[in-house]
């Protein structure tokens, strides 16, 4: 995958040697680090908010079904 992103948006990404291209690299490296944090973010977010509603649910439904002794 990585490769695949340097071919992409690194021009002549081989040629290390050159000082924009290894710039290039790093600004690659930090953009897919900072978009897949925000990724995982959104992710654990959503996770975190069913989670709290299927709790909320389970007790609400838990108090409706008691009954009389």
């Amino acid at each position: 995958m990585i490769t695949l992103l340097r071919r992409l948006f690194i021009k002549n990404y081989q040629n290390v040697e050159d000082e924009t291209v290894r710039k290039d690299h790093g600004v690659l490296a930090a953009l897919f680090g900072i978009i897949s944090n925000l990724i995982l973010v959104c992710v654990k977010v959503a996770a975190a908010i069913i989670i709290s509603f299927n709790a909320g649910w389970s007790f609400f439904m838990r108090g409706l079904n008691t009954s009389p002794a």
